[in-house]
């Protein structure tokens, strides 16, 4: 008689080790340095799958604790974040690495003494002047909050740590 295997014994097709192989380089990357991907050149993928798929890569590695060469168990994945900046490519930002790369003086702006440059900046990426990245740094709701409100022109303002923004083009 042949034995019945349970429907749990094997784990999904997207978090097995085949499935970790494929993005175990572009997560090395991303633990070390920001960078972007044109996913449809590379992986013949839509953005929003290589995200899912990074995601997936990252839960498979951290629960069946598959072997790299290219990281350890206790890599901080935390700091990984993707974003989709086009139709075809995702920018994959190291939060920690990219704060510790900036020049404070030029692009790490503090909300409570920055306004005036906070607000062309603003402008700047909305028109795409300007591609490159903006933190801001706030230290209480209200700072946030007039950061967020400061320009009637729209792009994309997201928290990536607390105290921490991100400014960039949707």
């Amino acid at each position: 008689m042949k034995s019945i295997i349970p429907i749990d014994a094997f784990p999904r097709l997207d978090l097995r080790e085949k499935a970790f192989r494929k993005y175990e380089r572009y997560i090395g990357r991303a633990l070390n340095e920001s960078y972007k991907v044109d996913t449809r050149v590379e992986l013949g993928i839509s953005p929003q799958t290589f995200i899912l798929r990074f995601k997936d890569a990252i839960c498979g590695f951290k629960r069946y604790r598959y072997e790299s060469i290219l990281f350890k168990q206790d890599a901080d994945f935390d700091n990984i974040k993707l974003y989709q900046v086009s139709i075809n490519d995702v920018s994959v930002v190291n939060v920690k690495q990219a704060y510790k790369e900036q020049n404070p003086a030029d692009l790490v702006l503090s909300a409570a003494t920055d306004m005036e440059k906070i607000k062309s900046l603003i402008e700047e990426i909305f028109f795409s002047r300007h591609t490159d990245p903006v933190y801001v740094k706030y230290s209480t709701e209200e700072e946030r909050t007039a950061v967020e409100h400061c320009s009637n022109f729209e792009i994309d303002i997201r928290v990536l740590q607390p105290g921490l923004l991100l400014l960039r083009l949707y």
